[in-house]
């Protein structure tokens, strides 16, 4: 048992009990699902209520004995077994009257949290070291632990209780019938994907990639939308960014993936913008009809960690820009403004797009690889905000009857604006990448090396080079490579060859 460098808890046995009869609001019955790193002390009841017992916890340092579940004991009412796992789970007795088994516990050679025994442990001396690393030396990377509960562990329970993907791919809380086992040897166009992981565009986390072998590596990214007022008015779109690096083994990249702006209808201050920088917007209320969007995220690839805005330029490897938020406005037809927002460029990004505008007005401008882009405006109206390096232009409020969009990230953000839609975001591949290209909606193209962009919509000179058949409208709410991108962000990296 002492050679077990990967365990998964097996769950415990039900009793007569945890089968009939009915439970009080307070009782955790997880007890008897297979565990993380840890199954807690948990009140049961051996034949409710009369005979209340204590069912003892399980970790990675006790539990009924090492490896092996405890066997039902004699029982009025009978006793469920107890789970095997790194530690196995045991149950509680009350005058006679038995629970159900707890689960086991589960270890991972190298996951946080773990405690590895000595070499020198016995079946009847189990010391720890501490240190999640068993005594062999073999550790697992990129590990993920889930509870038959379907809750991830880090180095301890998390509230991301999303379940197990099971054997053919579907996902449930937990495994159930007799267990499994899945190797599998990585190899030559192997893909790992990133998407958002946040939960209302507005907040996410930074993920990382470790390379699981020498070779040379494909990264995609795609931008996040800008927030759509309508159908017609709609957020920027996404940018797309490709390159291919050599990573070398257990080399580490991190993924920030951006979220889509929303639309504001009337706020009370300033709404974030999409994860990862994009554009706050401001909507005030008044006698007229007023929308706009906020910006929305870029999507990065580093090998520093943090948000685009907050890491050096000198850690990037590929950013692909936000699109900038839409705007309506109307207040009679003397006075109506309509903007879609300007969509994530490659080298530089898309201005705001006009449907209807009544009075004179200054477009807001896209990021490029130097400067973010500069506010747009209606009739003069004073307040707008440029983007800047890694943050779309955060819309402002200058006064009662105030409609500021959000401009979208990028390597340098797009613009804000005043009454009309915010600009998109620039992208960017580093020079060092090779077969590096980037790609945007309806967007300038550029044929230099370190900066080569083909839009996917619109006029181009790079016909060759766009894909149609996958992407026939230029962009997509799914990752389509070649493809400007509706909704979140996303990421993704494949293994082309080792070496």
């Amino acid at each position: 048992l002492k050679s077990r460098i990967m365990v998964a808890s097996g769950g415990g046995g039900g009793s007569c009990l945890t089968s009939t009869r009915t439970f009080p609001d307070d009782l955790d019955l997880d007890y008897r699902n297979g565990a993380g790193l840890e199954n807690p002390s948990v009140n049961s009841y051996g034949y409710y209520p009369t005979y209340p017992c204590t069912i003892p916890s399980t970790t990675q340092t006790s539990g009924n004995s090492f490896g092996l579940g405890k066997n039902g004991g004699s029982s009025s009412h009978g006793t469920g077994g107890g789970g095997a796992g790194y530690y196995g789970g045991t149950f509680c007795l009350s005058s006679g009257h038995g629970s159900g088994g707890s689960g086991g516990t589960s270890f991972i050679s190298g996951h946080t949290g773990s405690d590895a025994i000595t070499s020198s442990s016995t079946s009847n001396n189990i010391t720890h070291t501490g240190s999640s690393t068993h005594y062999s030396g073999k550790v697992f990377r990129q590990t993920e632990m889930i509870d038959g509960s379907g809750c991830k562990w880090t180095d301890q329970k998390t509230n991301d209780c999303s379940g197990q993907v099971q054997p053919d791919g579907t996902i449930a809380s937990g495994h159930t019938g007799n267990g499994y086992v899945r190797i599998r040897l990585i190899v030559s166009g192997e893909t790992w994907n990133f998407d958002y992981n946040g939960t209302d565009g507005t907040d996410g986390s930074t993920q990382s990639f470790l390379a699981p072998t020498s070779g040379t590596y494909r990264i995609e990214t795609w931008g996040a939308q800008g927030g759509s007022v309508s159908n017609e008015l709609i957020g920027g779109y996404g940018g797309y960014s490709t390159g291919e690096i050599h990573l070398s083994n257990d080399e580490e990249v991190f993924i920030t993936v951006g979220g889509a702006g929303s639309n504001v209808t009337v706020s009370s201050t300033l709404v974030d913008g999409g994860y990862n920088g994009g554009g706050k917007a401001y909507v005030a209320l008044g006698s007229c009809s007023n929308q706009g969007g906020t910006g929305g995220g870029s999507t990065h690839v580093a090998i520093e960690t943090g948000l685009l805005a907050d890491i050096s330029s000198s850690s990037l490897l590929l950013v692909s820009g936000g699109g900038g938020g839409a705007e309506y406005r109307y207040c009679g037809a003397t006075d109506e403004t309509a903007f879609s927002g300007g969509s994530a460029g490659g080298y530089i990004g898309n201005e705001n797009v006009k449907s209807v505008c009544t009075w004179n007005y200054v477009t807001a401008k896209g990021g490029t690889q130097s400067t973010g882009g500069t506010g747009g405006t209606v009739n003069n109206e004073s307040g707008t905000a440029a983007g800047s390096y890694g943050t779309g232009g955060n819309g402002t409020r200058t006064g009662g009857y105030t409609l500021s969009t959000g401009g979208g990230s990028g390597y340098y953000g797009g613009g804000a604006a005043m009454f009309s839609g915010g600009g998109g975001g620039s992208s960017y591949i580093k020079s060092t990448l090779t077969n590096k290209k980037m790609y945007c909606y309806d967007c300038q193209e550029n044929d230099s090396a370190n900066t080569y962009t083909v839009s996917t919509h619109g006029s181009t000179t790079h016909s060759d080079e766009r894909d149609t058949t996958n992407c026939p409208d230029g962009y997509s709410s799914s990752p389509i490579s070649k493809c400007a991108k509706s909704g979140n962000g996303y990421a993704r990296i494949t293994l082309i060859n080792t070496n």
